[in-house]
């Protein structure tokens, strides 16, 4: 472990009364690259994008369709209907959409 300056092994506990031991071990940050491919902040970055790229397919689908559903948004974009809920909330949070209209035969304004 010294030769790739991988940090040293901690044994806990590290006294005579307890009957385990765990052992940690650090990695150094080249290896950890290599291995899981991206850092938390690449991950974060990524997730983001992928929610805004989400929000946006939805926004232009209900330009084209203001009647659609969160059911028919899920079977077009690839995620549940759940994640399609989760989205327009915030959409609507952030005063990006409305609807308009009873639940069942109302429609999405894109207000954005």
């Amino acid at each position: 472990m010294l030769e790739n300056y991988s940090p040293k092994l901690i044994f806990y506990p590290d006294n005579p009364h307890d009957n385990y031991t765990n052992a940690v071990m650090g990695i150094n940050k080249e290896f950890a690259l290599n291995f899981f491919g991206s850092t938390t902040k690449e991950t974060t970055k990524e997730t983001t994008k992928e929610k805004s790229d989400i929000a946006e397919q939805i926004i232009t689908h209900m330009r084209e369709n203001p009647k659609v559903t969160a059911e028919q948004l899920a079977e077009i974009i690839g995620i549940t209907a759940n994640g399609v809920r989760y989205h327009i909330k915030k959409l609507k949070t952030d005063q990006v959409i409305t609807r308009e209209g009873p639940t069942k035969s109302g429609k999405w304004v894109v207000i954005k």
